[in-house]
């Protein structure tokens, strides 16, 4: 049986919603680049990214933290009772994806 490219990720233990999803992506390219939830790719990039802290290149942990409560204060609102209709927490992750994207236009490598 061939493998998937999404058994690597799996192996990284991330939460079962983005390995179903990223096993109906074709390629690891294709699922960066269509990947709408900018918390699992910061999750990814956090977990794999080797690169020297701060560079101009790629965000800082500072920045990826401030991409993470963001999203996190828009969740925390819908889990709260608050009134936030879906399309504005997929906008808040969509958001959080596009700005990953262009610091890191490519994924980290999977090992």
């Amino acid at each position: 049986m061939n493998k998937h490219w999404s058994d690597k990720l799996a192996a990284l233990t991330p939460c079962s919603p983005a390995v179903e999803w990223a096993r109906e992506q074709p390629s690891e390219a294709t699922a960066w680049q269509t990947c709408q939830r900018g918390d699992w790719m910061l999750w990814l990039v956090g977990k794999l990214d080797t690169s020297a802290p701060y560079s101009d290149e790629h965000l800082s942990r500072e920045q990826m933290l401030q991409l993470s409560r963001n999203a996190l204060d828009v969740i925390t609102q819908w889990a709260g009772g608050k009134s936030i209709d879906r399309a504005r927490l997929d906008a808040a992750f969509s958001k959080c994806a596009d700005i990953v994207r262009q610091h890191y236009p490519r994924p980290p490598r999977l090992p």
